[in-house]
């Protein structure tokens, strides 16, 4: 019966010792389910925080598709507006090119002409010299005109004072030869 008895003993603490196992295990199973629980709320809330982030990522894939449709529109219109002002430049810088041609022809034309002119001007000039020359020898020979007018318009006062003189002896001798000839009429008779 001792046997037994220690087998019951070691029956009991076997059972002691299971019962520990089982309270451990339960222990662990509670922690487990708790955990469990605390994952799956974990789990819960990520996958909520994932939807919200999943549809605030749709939104800003289609703000951002809306943004890049639009500057690309613009990017679009853009191009269009430099390409429009291009063919403009470029019908400007064509229109300024034959514009230029047309310049540099009427500058040739120009230059003929001025040469042309300045040749004229030195013929001119050239003659205008040689008329001032003429000129003043000509005021030259109107001074001693001038100057032998005023000796001959001297000599001519001098003349008419004489012929003057000689008028007023003339007169004087024609009434002394009158009064001769009286006197020699009067002895004659």
């Amino acid at each position: 019966m001792e046997s037994i008895k220690k087998k019951i003993a070691s029956l009991k603490t076997e059972l002691d010792n299971k019962d520990k196992e089982i309270d451990d295990l339960k222990s662990k199973l509670k922690q487990e389910e708790h955990m469990r629980e605390c994952l799956e709320q974990d789990n819960r809330n990520l996958s909520f925080k994932l939807s919200v982030v999943e549809c605030a990522l749709d939104k800003a894939e289609e703000e951002h598709r809306t943004i890049a449709k639009s500057q690309l529109h613009q990017v679009k219109q853009e191009r269009d507006d430099y390409d429009r002002r291009l063919k403009s430049l470029e019908s400007t810088e064509q229109t300024a090119s034959d514009s230029v041609e047309s310049q540099m022809s009427e500058l040739k034309e120009m230059r003929a002409l001025a040469e042309e002119s300045d040749r004229r001007y030195e013929e001119v000039a050239r003659r205008l010299v040689m008329m001032e020359a003429e000129l003043e020898k000509a005021e030259e020979r109107q001074s001693q005109t001038n100057d032998k007018n005023k000796d001959l318009t001297e000599e001519c006062k001098q003349l008419n004072i004489l012929v003057k003189s000689y008028e007023a002896s003339e007169s004087q001798f024609t009434d002394k030869e009158a009064q001769q000839d009286k006197k020699i009429s009067c002895l004659l008779l």
